[in-house]
């Protein structure tokens, strides 16, 4: 799980602070929620362009992993800042409806 947050904060050029990392439990099972804001730099996927990815000023990630008894569960929610800052509630309601089975 650490190397899918690192991935991430990776994926940021610059941070405009220190990543959030919070945890917590739904309905048993362990999540991790992070919240990272600056430039960010997608990965580039196999076959691009070589000379790589553009960069999005102004962006924030929030990311979640649920550590469900059938494997890691991953949520990550990226676009401006200000967008996905007002989404946040939203994503924190659907990761709190997961179940495990």
């Amino acid at each position: 799980m650490g190397d899918n947050i690192q991935r991430w904060v990776r994926q940021f050029d610059s941070l405009d602070d220190e990543p959030r990392r919070q945890d917590r439990k739904v309905n048993g099972m362990a999540v991790t929620r992070m919240d990272l804001a600056g430039v960010y730099r997608p990965m580039r996927m196999p076959g691009a362009a070589a000379d790589g990815p553009p960069t999005f000023p102004g962006s924030r990630l929030i990311g979640a992993i649920v550590q469900a008894p059938s494997g890691l569960w991953f949520f990550k929610l990226t676009g401006p800042d200000k967008t996905v800052a007002a989404a946040s509630g939203e994503l924190d309601k659907m990761v709190g409806t997961a179940r495990p089975k």
